[in-house]
């Protein structure tokens, strides 16, 4: 398969290679794709985990319903990214 970086994503790339930190361009990208697929996989565990947690609140008789289950996420995601 044949990959086209952009120009800085290859820069960066190709300093890690010059400094040691992976023998070669393939090898840097392959690990990106690696950590890629554990981000995803982790992602989906957290996504089926929280619709587990929400069918058992409904089950149990919740009373949020999804819209408000929603802006609390978004404000928890936005709590954890400030400094």
């Amino acid at each position: 398969m044949k990959v086209e970086l952009n120009a800085d994503v290859e820069a960066r790339i190709r300093k890690l290679v010059e400094a040691g930190q992976f023998p070669s361009i393939e090898a840097a990208v392959n690990y990106g794709a690696s950590l890629l697929h554990e981000q995803l996989a982790e992602r989906d565990r957290k996504l089926e985990d929280l619709r587990a947690t929400l069918a058992a609140s409904i089950a149990e008789g919740g009373h949020h319903s999804a819209d408000e289950a929603l802006a609390y996420l978004a404000g928890q995601r936005a709590a954890r990214r400030q400094p």
